[in-house]
């Protein structure tokens, strides 16, 4: 099963009693704040985890089907590492 932003910020809505625009809203804000924060360091939201900017290197890839080789330029990547509490959670 998978969540869109929309069944998160539906199933906020549910739990706090605020409309699902309100709660969009928040949710929003909350991926902005995340992103634009991570440029200048990482974002730990306790009993979460820690949202992280990473590099990846220029590298080359391959087309299963084809086999031909490209280039996949370098690239920003926002890293979640999850908190222990989530790790005991889900294991």
């Amino acid at each position: 099963m998978s969540f869109n932003k929309s069944d998160i910020s539906l199933n906020i809505a549910k739990k706090t009693s605020i409309s699902h625009f309100k709660s969009k809203q928040l949710l929003d804000k909350f991926f902005q704040v995340v992103v634009f924060e991570s440029y200048k360091k990482k974002v730990k939201v306790n009993g979460f985890g820690t949202f992280k900017r990473e590099n990846t290197p220029e590298r080359v890839g391959r087309n299963p089907r084809t086999k031909e080789e490209y280039i996949i330029p370098k690239m920003n990547k926002l890293r979640l590492i999850a908190s222990n509490i989530i790790k005991l959670k889900i294991n």
